[in-house]
């Protein structure tokens, strides 16, 4: 009964929310009839693409760890997992629980779902890392680096 009444209110609370935002979404309307859509069809397509690869890395970690998964189980998984870790204050790891309860749920050790998150985000951060390099060595070529920058570079490191 309890769960019923707070979904509800969720969708009564969500009603209320676009109701009280069609003056935004009419004017987000606006601009997408004035844009280009080829440069919109662009843009989503390399977005959906970026999905499917950042889905193909949680997949290939957690085949390494031995926990079997497939695109389409993770797609969700992985959409849910931005979501919520936009949403919530957990520095990012608000969405490891959602691939580690689906992994318990599908009968895969939750012991090995969590060895591959953090497989993932080792390999997330590798490749940031490496990109982050090749900036500072654009910016160094270019003579353009700042001290501020070689900073914040070594705080992310």
């Amino acid at each position: 009964m309890t769960r019923r009444v707070i979904f509800q209110l969720l969708i009564l609370g969500a009603i209320w929310f676009t109701v009280g935002h069609l003056a935004d979404a009419q004017r987000l309307l606006t601009v997408f009839r004035q844009g280009r859509w080829a440069w919109t069809a662009a843009a989503v397509g390399v977005q959906a693409l970026y999905s499917l690869i950042f889905t193909a890395v949680y997949q290939s970690a957690f085949a390494t760890v031995g926990v079997a998964s497939s695109l389409r189980q993770l797609l969700p998984i992985v959409f849910a997992s931005v979501a919520v870790n936009v949403t919530t204050p957990a520095a990012g790891f608000g969405g490891a629980a959602l691939f580690v309860d689906d992994a318990s749920r599908r009968g895969q050790p939750p012991g090995r779902a969590a060895a591959g998150l953090l497989l993932a985000l080792i390999a997330d951060l590798t490749a940031f890392m490496l990109l982050l390099v090749a900036g500072l060595a654009v910016l160094f070529t270019h003579r353009d680096l700042r001290l501020y920058e070689i900073l914040a570079a070594a705080a992310l490191f």
